[in-house]
């Protein structure tokens, strides 16, 4: 229940979503016939004298596209029945605001080599130098990458601030034994790879939506920035929660890492 600012009485709003920025307000309509634009202004009308910051409509037989028009244009969300249960996304990210933390990764490597005579030396490597394991050969770039993948890499680097940072792995940590690699007519072996990577990241503010393609549920998010607007789009898939950034060209400028959970707003891109 919440008061009316008009008459001071108690309204009743089938589900109240508080949190501490906001209050979410949600109506449902099970009726036979899909929701047309009666329903949308009334919803409104009564809203704005709630004072809920946000509204999102739910209809077991979807929505007039009149309604939707119109919903659409005071940022109301809606929803059918399906759509309301196959999601798993908050609630509170549907037709709000929020701030997108776009984490941006540069890196230069470095590895340590042991010669045949015993020692060892550390020397700059281009991402695509390659190490041959049998017949089967990784570039730099791969490994790192495959380090960047995984998940324990990814909750440090969330709570990294921006700067540079340094960090080192063994190869026999990730399985693998001593690479085989040519440097300065010499034959080695890499024995560790360091990484120098530098972290900027970028803030935003987006207006999230919720829709689907191809009965794929997906948000797409889009900057409010006039300087450099971005659009993202996030699809929920059987491997997990990816996407991608777009320019104002609509292309694609970084992909995006999965998500640790649906829930996240802060997705990161290598």
């Amino acid at each position: 229940m919440m008061l009316d600012k008009v008459t001071g009485e108690k309204r009743e709003i089938d589900i109240l979503i508080t949190t501490p920025a906001k209050k979410i307000g949600v109506e449902v309509r099970d009726r036979k016939r899909r929701a047309g634009t009666p329903w949308i202004e009334e919803m409104r009308a009564k809203h704005d004298d709630i004072e809920t910051d946000n509204l999102i409509l739910v209809s077991r037989s979807g929505f007039a596209k009149p309604a939707i028009k119109k919903a659409r244009f005071y940022n109301i969300e809606t929803l059918t029945i399906e759509e309301a249960c196959e999601t798993d996304w908050p609630v509170a990210m549907l037709g709000s605001q929020s701030m997108l933390t776009d984490l941006e990764l540069q890196y230069d490597c470095f590895v340590v080599c042991e010669f045949g005579d015993g020692n060892r030396e550390l020397f700059a490597a281009h991402l695509d130098t390659s190490f041959s394991l049998g017949e089967i050969s990784f570039t730099i770039d791969e490994i790192v990458r495959h380090v960047m993948s995984q998940q324990d890499f990814r909750d440090a680097v969330y709570s990294k601030t921006d700067g540079v940072h340094e960090f080192s792995f063994p190869l026999s940590g990730l399985g693998f034994p001593p690479c085989q690699i040519e440097y300065n007519g010499r034959s080695g072996y890499v024995q560790d790879i360091r990484v120098r990577l530098r972290i900027s990241t970028h803030k935003t503010i987006v207006q999230n939506k919720l829709a689907k393609f191809q009965q794929i549920p997906f948000i797409e998010a889009t900057s409010s920035s006039s300087t450099n607007p971005l659009q993202v789009v996030i699809l929920k898939t059987p491997e997990g929660d990816r996407g991608c950034i777009v320019d104002e060209n609509g292309t694609r400028t970084r992909a995006l890492w999965p998500f640790k959970d649906s829930s996240s707003t802060h997705p990161s891109s290598v």
